[in-house]
């Protein structure tokens, strides 16, 4: 093959390669149970820029969402509203793309009263997670001294097992995983309410992708009004309604 066509092959499978990483839009994920949630209407809505959707998923919550602040990755799949002041170079695309649920267990033989509200608990001794961030909120004005702060969602439903403490808030799904799991462990467990508190997320992009930050906003609002939001989280919660229902049954 003459020299002159193998340099022209060359040059047209380089410029290929270019556009092909051109159109790749790449967003940092977690490996947390549910995170797909995210990731599928994330996904349309990066493919209605004609974009390619790339995630990689991330052990470390904190590390993935530095790599897009510094400009690592193109954009972060779900995190809470607020997270700006920390982490400046981002954008928040809006509405949000799911929801999570903080949700209250109890130990069914010590708990005592309501759960509808986070006022609800403020009498009980209560266990909640480090690191969530809306539980810490939520509890900023509660006797600092009730609150049992916990790592893991394994050692949250431990101290209710053992009637350490009376009541818990856990995000919904992943208590249920680790209780659906050892049936014979958490006998004592009951769910007071599954839905305390909404939590949205959102998708975030880096702010050199601002000419695209107008375009995802109709773009994840059609996803809303459309109900594809919707069909996505009730396709996910939908094999966990069997366990509410028979946790909920254990409360007199």
């Amino acid at each position: 093959m003459p020299r002159i066509v193998v340099t022209i092959l060359m040059i047209l499978l380089s410029s290929q390669l270019l556009a092909d990483e051109h159109k790749s839009f790449r967003i940092a994920s977690q490996k947390i149970k549910g995170i797909e949630l995210c990731e599928k209407v994330v996904a349309a809505i990066v493919e209605e820029q004609n974009l390619k959707p790339n995630f990689r998923r991330f052990d470390a919550s904190a590390r993935a969402v530095r790599f897009v602040n510094d400009g690592q990755m193109d954009g972060d799949v779900c995190r809470i509203s607020g997270i700006k002041k920390d982490f400046p170079n981002l954008l928040q695309v809006e509405p949000h793309v799911t929801s999570f649920y903080g949700a209250v267990f109890v130990n069914k033989n010590i708990f005592k009263g309501k759960a509808e509200t986070w006022d609800d608990l403020k009498a009980n001794n209560l266990v909640i997670r480090i690191g969530h961030l809306y539980s810490d909120l939520a509890t900023k004005d509660f006797d600092q001294k009730k609150l049992v702060r916990l790592i893991k969602d394994e050692q949250a439903l431990d101290f209710l097992e053992l009637g350490r403490a009376p009541a818990a808030v856990l995000i919904l799904h992943n208590a249920l995983d680790i209780i659906r799991s050892n049936p014979d462990k958490y006998k004592n467990i009951a769910l007071a309410n599954p839905y305390l508190e909404e939590n949205e997320v959102y998708f975030y992009i880096h702010k050199r992708h601002q000419a695209l930050h107008s375009s995802m906003n109709k773009s994840a609002k059609m996803q809303g009004e459309s109900g594809f939001r919707q069909s996505i989280f009730d396709a996910f919660i939908k094999p966990y309604q069997p366990y509410i229902s028979e946790l909920q049954s254990r409360l007199p």
